[in-house]
C-alpha cells in the first residue's frame, strides 16, 4: 500500500491544501474535497480512497489532515516509488 497524508487548512472561506510537487488544491465546500481534488491532480485514477487522520491535540483550529491510499499497480517495487 502506498499512502500520502495531506494537510487541509480553513483559511477566509476556503478549505486549502498544503503543496505537493508545486500543485496544491482548494474548496469551499469541505476539506475532504479539497484533499481529493489534490489527489486527484497528483495520482488521477490510481486514487482508491482519501480518509481523514485523526487530529492531534496540539493541531491549530481549522487544520485537518487526510490520507490518500493509491490503488496496487505493481509498480511499488519501481525505484522511483520509494520514499
Amino acid at each position: 500500500m502506498i499512502a500520502l497524508t495531506i494537510k487541509v487548512r480553513y483559511c477566509a472561506g476556503a478549505y486549502v491544501t498544503s503543496t505537493i510537487n508545486k500543485k496544491r488544491a482548494s474548496c469551499t465546500s469541505s476539506a475532504e474535497a479539497a484533499a481529493r481534488n489534490l489527489a486527484d491532480k497528483l495520482f488521477g485514477a490510481s486514487v482508491q480512497r482519501v480518509e481523514e487522520v485523526e487530529r492531534q491535540p496540539d493541531d491549530p483550529v481549522g487544520v485537518s489532515w487526510w490520507r490518500v491510499v493509491l490503488a496496487e499497480t505493481g509498480m511499488e517495487s519501481s525505484p522511483e516509488c520509494q520514499p
